[in-house]
């Protein structure tokens, strides 16, 4: 069993590649200056696929943040989970964001704990809507790590993902990996429908940088929060710089602005998989862009069985269940601190320090946002909710529902002045992606609604490929064939179909698109059966002929004594020409119990062969045997033994003698 100190030992090592840190190791270490600096950075830039750190100053600011994540004081136990990742429990007294913003450990508060079916956000699961666990509580299962580590928290602390360090070397900077917007390009206005507008349009804020778009609702509107019950899925994204998000956003402001934010994401550079996860983010005073995450020294969490960012398992299917989660942002009516929920589990709060205006929040959103890196002048293909345009509808477009706000400290879900008439809507391009008239539903569970989204551009990655069988269809394979099954998409197993000779298997479409059904033949090569070389007295059975291949018509050949017949081949396969014995039981001729004063020499056996004939003077018999063929039964056979006149010379009252 490791020890924890040891444990971290060998957990910092998994993750450093260049041995730079191990232990306790921090900023001004050997090999972190001058030239040992520049080697350890060019062979980090060498090896780790995807880097991108601009130079070794950042290079060396990414190391030193990662060796503070990882030594950081507060952990008090850390496993392996088991997917590779690495779990740090940390003290929620003495958590990073608390020490700087200088809260006593007895101060941290908590919030109430919410039904998951509060007021308008309901969560009760239906046939067709399913609520997901907790994010990354699949890593806290109690099991031991190889480590000898278990899998869980104590008390009084909770779970953080900690970041991979081939993770942070593909952002340019530490400032990069911290912010929500790639580098090259400005956040877009957050405002009110003026600016809102203005942020739809998608338009980078330089050439060549990157693109925000957007499809959501909004309602300007004084609020102490707000939530909504967000669809969840895992679409598409292009490339590993992109990111899809669902959000929630609470704002105040035009210039500057400040904003807490709240939703899931697939973000393949930021978490290094492809998987769907929880969000947070804030942008404090001077609209300063804060964080993802627990990234940085701004959310204290209070929850100790969730993993902010954390995976979400599961997520929607197309035209099959749907997922979703209701997220809620509410400020504390004593601290003005911005508490977030997840499904009305409390995942903790933004401290009101951070903030200078959001004491007044004035604007509340909902909707999905995608980063285009700006590659193509044709816009990304990166999907937006489902990858599916708002038309298609339930099960196929991604949707938002329970939109609402919270006009005072009571928390009640209010309707008034958010009717569909007052929200704004506004996409980033209608021809990428769009977003849904917003309605209201006679279905308590969905009250004001939209479905929004698209498949963004074509011709990308993330475009649509119609499943296509590749150059095994149609041909001839003794066994299952195992490559070349599709020129496009993805093979399923391949099933014999014996009764129709036949290979079976689909190629399923990609990113949403068709399936096709394949098959090939199925070569025959004629083989015999278990009648082969065998004996019988009649014609074989038939299911005993072949053991693959089509049988002829069996004939005899009296004079091999054999049955013979044809396993013919198909599909180019060959044929086996067969035989069998035919089995004779062996029968006495008509010479059989005649009279004979010698012995008889033909007509012995009408079945089988003869043996030699003997005398049986005792008897006065001739006597023989017709042996059976290939296993036939014998049978003895005699005939009568008569003295000849010839014989007898002397007078009648002798005896005679032979």
């Amino acid at each position: 069993m490791f020890s924890h100190n040891a444990f971290k030992t060998v957990m910092i090592s998994l993750y450093f590649w260049f041995s730079l840190l191990s232990g306790s190791a921090s900023a001004g270490q050997p090999g972190l200056d001058g030239a040992p600096l520049l080697q350890e950075f060019e062979q980090a830039r060498q090896s780790v696929s995807g880097f991108k750190v601009e130079s070794a100053e950042a290079f060396k600011k990414i190391t030193d943040y990662y060796s503070q994540v990882m030594n950081d004081p507060a952990v008090v136990h850390r496993f392996e989970t088991q997917d590779g990742n690495v779990i740090l429990c940390v003290d929620i007294r003495t958590q990073e964001s608390v020490r700087t913003a200088g809260i006593p450990p007895e101060e941290i508060t908590l919030g109430p704990v919410l039904a998951p079916e509060d007021g308008k956000s309901s969560s009760l699961e239906t046939s067709d809507h399913v609520r997901p666990k907790l994010p990354g509580s699949q890593w806290l299962d109690g099991s031991v790590d190889r480590f000898g580590q278990q899998r869980i928290c104590p008390d009084n602390a909770f779970p953080k993902l900690a970041p991979r360090l081939e993770n942070l070397y593909r952002f340019r900077s530490l400032d990069d990996y911290f912010s929500k917007y790639l580098s090259g390009g400005n956040p877009p206005a957050e405002n009110a429908t003026q600016g809102a507008e203005l942020r739809g349009q998608g338009i980078p804020a330089a050439a060549g940088g990157p693109v925000y778009r957007y499809a959501f609702a909004g309602q300007n509107v004084t609020n102490v929060g707000g939530g909504a019950d967000f669809n969840v899925w895992s679409p598409c994204v292009a490339g590993g710089n992109e990111a899809s998000l669902n959000q929630l956003w609470i704002m105040a402001g035009t210039n500057p602005y400040e904003t807490v934010e709240l939703g899931w994401q697939k973000y393949p550079r930021l978490y290094g998989d492809q998987k769907t996860h929880l969000f947070i983010y804030y942008i404090g005073k001077n609209s300063i862009p804060g964080c993802f995450d627990l990234t940085c020294k701004a959310f204290v969490q209070t929850n100790k069985s969730v993993v902010i960012g954390g995976p979400i398992e599961p997520v929607s299917a197309y035209g099959g269940n749907q997922v979703d989660v209701v997220l809620d942002a509410r400020q504390d009516p004593t601290t003005h601190d911005w508490r977030l929920y997840y499904n009305g589990n409390e995942l903790g709060y933004y401290p009101a320090s951070l903030f200078s205006m959001l004491e007044n929040a004035g604007i509340v959103e909902f909707g999905g946002q995608v980063v285009d890196n700006g590659q193509s002048s044709g816009g990304t293909s990166t999907w937006m909710g489902s990858g599916h345009l708002p038309d298609e509808g339930f099960q196929k477009a991604a949707f938002i529902r329970q939109i609402h706000y919270y006009a005072d400290s009571t928390f009640t879900p209010s309707d008034t002045g958010f009717l569909p008439s007052t929200l704004y809507t506004v996409v980033g391009n209608n021809v990428l992606y769009d977003i849904s008239t917003i309605e209201t539903s006679q279905d308590s569970t969905w009250g004001n609604y939209f479905y929004y989204g698209g498949p963004g551009a074509p011709g990308g990655p993330c475009s649509p490929v119609n499943g296509a069988c590749g150059s095994a269809g149609e041909k001839d394979f003794v066994t299952t064939p195992a490559s070349n099954l599709c020129g496009h998409g993805k093979a399923s197993k391949v099933t014999a179909n014996t009764a129709q000779g036949t290979w079976n298997w689909t190629c399923v479409g990609v990113n949403g698109g068709s399936t096709m059904s394949c098959s090939a033949n199925i070569e025959v090569i004629g083989a015999c059966g278990s009648a082969n070389r065998k004996a019988f007295y009649d014609p074989p059975a038939s299911n005993l002929l072949c053991r693959t291949g089509t049988a002829s018509a069996v004939s005899p050949n009296t004079a091999e004594e054999t049955w013979s017949w044809s396993c013919a081949g198909a599909n180019g396969g060959t044929t086996a020409g067969c035989s069998a014995k035919i089995e004779v039981d062996g029968a006495c001729g008509s010479s059989n119990e005649e009279v004979f004063t010698s012995a008889p020499t033909t007509n012995l056996c009408s079945a089988g062969t003869a043996s030699r004939v003997t005398a049986n003077t005792a008897k006065g018999t001739w006597n023989w045997t017709c042996h059976g063929a290939n296993g036939g039964k014998n049978i003895a056979c005699s005939a009568t033994k008569a003295h000849s006149a010839e014989a007898c010379s002397c007078n009648e009252n002798e005896p005679v003698r032979d």
